[in-house]
């Protein structure tokens, strides 16, 4: 791979986003924590929350969400060999061993390059290989070892192939995390020590908290993103930041996974921290107007929220978000009061602006997106018909000294911005509502759900603000930029701005690469299917499996930890972790090679003395969850030889007529793929 020459366009390549196959509804837990109904699915905007069991934790999701494979679409034909395929060599190789070796149980060795092909191939599939990859990088606040990185775990997967020489390591503070990571691995990418290869940013965590009000507010995801030169989303120029010092939120006991939560506080610094980063970044970014390719007129109006498209915010959960999102439209509203007269008189001349703009630009306008731009009172542009002037001359800073009087304000703006929201937050917070808090991945769940709720068409040449948060108080706002951005606007003579919304493609060339990379990352992260694929608990196992894994905090040394929970309820292309030793070491694998490991292992045991037999299974239903139920485990309570015996011949049986359904569907499909061969050379 040769990138020496200076990048262009750096940013986000590819995405990846996983998350565990268990959630629990939150309406489900009001019930079961008594609380009054809405509390959680209102009074939080939540839906469900993901949580994982003691077979995942911040490595196995590391792994996984760096190095997740998704299935790729192939004609029937491909996939009806290959299917047919696997059951006549599958089944008959079952049936040599359920025939002529009954009992006699095969060490599993294997390829091991089986265990790491899922890398290769995922790396393929964007056109790169293991040795391509410069920098990797892993932010997190989900800590299982006080001294060893998660990207030290992680280059297992790397060093396998030869590719040791990759800078970066872990980053922590609170959500923000995430954020550095990204800002890095760009400045990384632009200096002078940039060798030509790419960055990998993974933002993962495991939010849990003690039982209380704030365990709702729980969560777990991963998401991996690739950075290089020529990406479909470009990270912008500008950006503002709010740090200091506050015990909102932390994690003072090393022995414990759940923090110390000062709830009001921490909504109260979100808010804040968004206004200082807001009211920085509009004197930062002045508003450039380009009204032809070559000739730019520069103004000096500052930015404004309905300059961008959409907005991604951090969620811990919605209903913060949505107050955020009203917070920057108070905030619009408190330096450009004096405007919202003129907006109506504006919008009324938009038709006959419509068409000289048209003749100058040779690019048709969308008059509803250009007036859904549009902000003002009275229901214009988007907005509620809500009485705000009542506010008119409070500064933003000021109304938190008054929490009744804030309370009325955040109430007013979240219903006179409400239509705003729905248009521009609300695809952002699609994952966010249904997986929870995931700290470090949350702002960039909310993009991976944006590029999943929006067609990549709509998406082009879109500009997307983010408002990246870390409790203690770290805060950036900053933005994405789709595509080939274009930013048109116009300084008219009454000093108002309209928003016209141009066609990128028809005005800076057809740029068939970036849609086709932005269409891979919708069919790709595919979340509602996958989101619908998950296992829904009863809050009663959800608490019982928190407890068990809490446990895993307090193993005493030179004890070993064998996870026990059923591996069913994990997503096939996941790793699990099947083992912390004595020294606290830990030890990951494949579902699929773990699934097979274990199934051998509870044949053997069935080869083992009764009694010996009826002492593990012992052992195994004191740490099994019940609504978790193990058919492995159940296997091993039949240990008689005559048993065996009978499963052997049964399975034998199954085998043979697998073995015949196959050959006539592989022999079908052939035929059919054939006559259709013919029929297209004729």
């Amino acid at each position: 791979m040769s990138l020496r020459k200076k990048p262009e366009k750096i940013g986000i390549c590819a995405l990846e986003c996983y998350f565990p196959k268990l959630f629990v509804n939150q309406s489900d837990l009001e019930a079961f924590t008594g609380a009054s109904q809405g509390k959680y699915t209102i009074g939080l905007g939540q839906q469900e929350m993901a949580f994982c069991s003691d077979r995942e934790d911040i490595y196995s999701l590391t792994l996984t969400g760096l190095l997740k494979k998704r299935r790729q679409k192939e004609t029937y034909k491909i996939v009806f060999l290959f299917f047919s395929a696997s059951y006549f060599v599958g089944f008959f190789c079952l049936i040599l061993s359920a025939c002529f070796f009954p009992t006699k149980q095969k060490k599993s060795g294997g390829n091991k390059k089986k265990k790491w092909v899922v890398v290769s191939r995922l790396l393929k599939n964007n056109g790169i290989a293991e040795q391509d990859i410069g920098r990797l990088s892993v932010a997190s606040e989900t800590i299982a070892d006080h001294s060893k990185s998660i990207k030290s775990v992680v280059m297992q997967l790397f060093e396998k192939k030869g590719n040791t020489d990759i800078e970066g390591v872990d980053y922590l503070h609170a959500c923000y995390a995430g954020t550095a990571s990204l800002f890095d691995s760009v400045s990384w990418m632009e200096s002078e020590r940039w060798d030509g290869r790419y960055a990998i940013v993974v933002c993962a965590d495991i939010a849990e908290y003690a039982k209380g009000p704030a365990r709702p507010t729980g969560g777990a995801c991963a998401v991996a993103m690739l950075i290089g030169p020529n990406a479909p989303i470009q990270i912008g120029s500008v950006r503002a930041s709010y740090m200091c010092h506050a015990y909102d939120f932390y994690k003072p006991y090393l022995n414990s996974p759940y923090p110390q939560v000062d709830g009001h506080l921490s909504n109260h610094w979100f808010l804040q921290s968004l206004d200082e980063c807001y009211k920085l970044f509009c004197s930062k970014c002045k508003v450039q107007v380009r009204v032809t390719l070559i000739f730019f007129l520069n103004t000096n109006e500052s930015f404004r929220s309905d300059i961008v498209d959409y907005w991604i915010f951090h969620s811990p959960f919605n209903k913060l978000v949505r107050k955020g999102f009203a917070r920057v439209i108070f905030n619009d509203f408190y330096r450009h009061n004096d405007d919202t007269q003129k907006y109506p008189v504006l919008f009324k001349s938009f038709s006959s602006l419509d068409k000289s703009l048209q003749r100058h630009m040779q690019a048709p306008l969308d008059s509803d997106r250009a007036s859904s731009c549009l902000s003002g009172v009275g229901g214009i542009g988007g907005f509620e018909s809500v009485d705000v002037h009542q506010f008119k001359d409070v500064e933003p800073l000021k109304t938190y000294s008054n929490e009744t009087y804030n309370t009325e304000l955040m109430n007013a703006f979240v219903k006179y911005s409400s239509q705003e929201y729905d248009k521009k937050v609300s695809p952002s917070t699609f994952a966010p509502r249904k997986l929870g808090n995931s700290y470090t991945a949350s702002l960039y769940l909310g993009l991976c759900s944006l590029i999943s709720q929006v067609d990549a068409s709509s998406l082009m040449g879109r500009k997307v603000a983010a408002f990246s948060y870390g409790s203690g108080i770290c805060s950036t706002l900053f933005t994405f930029e789709i595509g080939n951005f274009f930013f048109p606007c116009i300084k008219l003579p009454d000093y108002c701005i309209v928003r016209v919304c141009m066609c990128t493609q028809q005005i800076l060339g057809n740029d068939e690469n970036t849609r086709s990379l932005l269409q891979t990352m919708h069919q790709r992260l595919n979340l509602y299917e996958r989101l619908n694929m998950r296992h829904k608990v009863r809050p009663q196992v959800f608490d019982q499996i928190l407890d068990r894994r809490e446990e895993m905090f307090h193993i005493e040394k030179q004890k070993s930890y064998r996870p026990t929970h059923s591996l069913d309820y994990v997503f096939e292309d996941a790793f699990v972790l099947t083992e912390i030793d004595g020294d606290g070491r830990r030890f990951y694998s494949p579902l699929a090679e773990q699934k097979q490991k274990e199934a051998e292992q509870a044949q053997a045991e069935q080869t083992q003395p009764e009694v010996q037999t009826r002492k593990n299974t012992a052992l195994v239903s004191v740490t099994q969850t019940k609504d978790l139920p193990t058919p492995l485990n159940t296997a091993c309570t039949n240990t008689n030889e005559n048993t065996v015996v009978e499963q052997n011949h049964q399975i034998a049986v199954v085998g043979l007529l697998s073995f015949a359904l196959g050959s006539v569907v592989t022999l079908a499909v052939c035929l059919t793929a054939q006559r259709y061969s013919n029929n297209q050379k004729k």
